[in-house]
This record gives C-alpha cells, sequence and structure tokens, in this order.
C-alpha cells in the first residue's frame, strides 16, 4: 500500500538532498523508469522506451547530474507524489522501487 505525500517542507527538503546523494548510475535507472511509464501513473511499463532511455544516458557524467536529479525531483513532487505505507520514504519512480528518505540521512 502507498500514501500520498502529505508532510513537511523540512520533510520535502531532507528528501530532496537525499536525491542528491544518489549514485549516478541509480538516478540514470530511475529517470528511465519514469520515461518508460507515460503517462505517470498509467501502470504500463515500455521496456522499449526504457531501453532506449538507459542508451541515451550511457554518455551523462557527473557533471549533468544535477539537471537529472531536478528532472527526477521535478516528477516526483508534482507527478508521482508517492510515499511507502507509514509515510517515511519517497518514491523517486512510478514504482517504488526506487525510494529516499524525508529523514536527514
Amino acid at each position: 500500500m502507498a500514501w500520498e505525500w502529505s508532510h513537511s517542507q523540512e520533510a520535502y527538503d531532507n528528501a530532496r538532498e537525499n536525491l542528491y546523494n544518489q549514485s549516478l548510475q541509480w538516478l540514470k535507472i530511475c529517470l528511465a523508469e519514469i520515461e518508460a511509464e507515460q503517462p505517470i501513473n498509467s501502470g504500463e511499463f515500455d521496456e522499449r522506451v526504457y531501453k532506449i532511455y538507459m542508451d541515451s544516458m550511457k554518455d551523462i557524467t557527473k557533471d549533468s547530474r544535477e539537471s537529472l536529479i531536478e528532472s527526477i525531483w521535478d516528477v516526483m513532487s508534482t507527478e508521482i507524489r508517492t510515499c511507502d505505507n507509514g509515510g517515511f520514504n519517497a518514491w523517486c519512480c512510478p514504482y517504488g522501487c526506487h525510494t529516499v528518505p524525508f529523514d536527514k540521512v
């Protein structure tokens, strides 16, 4: 079961900061999963789109990391807005397999 976000601004700031602490590979996978399920929350995963996005991001370096994070955060905070049961971890992808805590880590 999943919940919709209903946290303090501090919790959102922590989740965003925790997103910045993820590895580049983790972020690439997360964004590819987001792109593979369009529209968000449709429940349909397009493996072909996932592979295309993973291939297109193979040259992304740490220099492009911030724009990758901001793209993920934008979708997380406006379209997904889901967290685990209990409200401890924000979903970073449409499936809840990539999450960051709302607590400061």
